[in-house]
């Protein structure tokens, strides 16, 4: 039922919206876009980025330590939200910036840009912790590891580029980010 209600109201949107559309479709531009697909964007997906494989092997082992070490001196794992939010509001004392419907404590990218902000305010030796585990954490997992990850036998990589991927219009990729 939901699924058939779903569909309806996209064929809703799609009726309303494709005259819209075709009104304002310029067939130049079109050509243009698709033009720059074929001459600039598949070429450069094809022949792809060189990953300097070494340099990312040891800087994912350098952040898994640091990661590692972070934890021993906390005394707790950071990358576990229970035991996050246990820290930043029970030993903190920092403010409860959302909960989800069953009360727990939530901790979304979101939540997660605010208390960042206010780890770095605060003046205790655990806070720039939290913060220089999580930055690796990002670091490790975002980069080194997902370019590890996907880097072909040749050690290319081969992003996905996308020309709506930003609210300016530039070029962004992803699979991985770069």
């Amino acid at each position: 039922e939901y699924s058939s209600h779903d569909a309806f109201i996209t064929m809703s949107l799609f009726d309303k919206l494709e005259p819209l559309f075709f009104a304002e479709f310029d067939d130049e531009l079109w050509q243009h876009e698709q033009n720059f697909i074929r001459e600039v964007i598949i070429p450069m997906k094809r022949r792809g980025v060189r990953l300097d494989l070494e340099f990312s092997i040891r800087e994912y082992m350098r952040g898994t330590a640091i990661m590692e070490e972070c934890k021993r001196e906390l005394g707790f794992d950071p990358g576990k939200p229970a035991q996050l939010s246990k820290f930043l509001i029970d030993d903190l004392g920092l403010p409860v910036l959302s909960r989800t419907a069953t009360g727990r404590i939530q901790l979304t990218k979101k939540e997660m840009n605010q208390y960042d902000v206010l780890l770095q305010n605060k003046k205790d030796v655990r806070a720039k912790t939290v913060l220089r585990y999580r930055g690796w954490q990002k670091t490790c997992s975002s980069n080194y590891k997902a370019y590890l990850n996907l880097a072909d036998e040749n050690s290319t990589l081969h992003p996905n580029y996308k020309l709506h991927g930003t609210k300016t219009s530039r070029l962004s990729c992803e699979l991985p980010n770069l």
